[in-house]
């Protein structure tokens, strides 16, 4: 059985851009524990990225709430790509407190 949607049915290049960040690298479980945190002086304070540049709204499926932006000068091909992928892959995509387990609903 298919995990997922048939790439090829939906026409989604597979070799145009590859958006896994997942690294091949296995990490034993020795080696984790063999890591030392750094102190807290040492790490590097982390700023929110600065939104720039033109943006394009992506609605996901037939639901007009579940959107996303993506930045408008991307090379042709990338941009078709990348909304083929973000649309076949919209059931990951939680636009509700209620869609994301362990977050109350009220929130």
């Amino acid at each position: 059985t298919t995990t997922g949607p048939n790439t090829e049915t939906l026409g989604i290049p597979t070799q145009d851009a590859d958006f896994d960040p997942r690294v091949d690298e296995y990490i034993s479980d020795e080696e984790k524990k063999a890591e030392k945190p750094l102190p807290l002086e040492a790490r590097i304070r982390f700023e929110r990225p600065k939104i720039d540049g033109e943006f394009i709204t992506v609605q996901l499926d037939e639901n007009p709430a579940k959107t996303v932006k993506i930045k408008a000068n991307l090379p042709q091909r990338i941009q078709e790509a990348l909304i083929r992928c973000l649309k076949a892959n919209a059931g990951v995509f939680a636009t509700t407190p209620g869609e994301m387990p362990g977050i109350d609903p009220a929130v």
